[in-house]
């Protein structure tokens, strides 16, 4: 794997394990509302099921890119 997929890879551990975003209970995940510019306002438990979605589009995208 690249060295970008690689780095990529990492950072999104990083982010996944941040401990505000783990200890935050069932009800807090479908209560907070935050804005996405494309999508509009969506609940914190959407944006976390968006962004596993989106990060692997895009390291997909890396690896696509470095076999190139």
């Amino acid at each position: 794997m690249t060295k970008l997929a690689n780095q990529f890879k990492h950072n999104n551990t990083k982010m996944q394990t941040k401990q505000d975003i783990i200890s935050w209970n069932e009800e807090d995940l479908d209560t907070y509302i935050i804005p996405h510019p494309l999508i509009g306002k969506i609940t914190m438990r959407e944006f976390l099921f968006f962004s596993v979605y989106h990060v692997k589009h895009h390291l997909q995208t890396i690896k696509n890119i470095a076999k190139k």
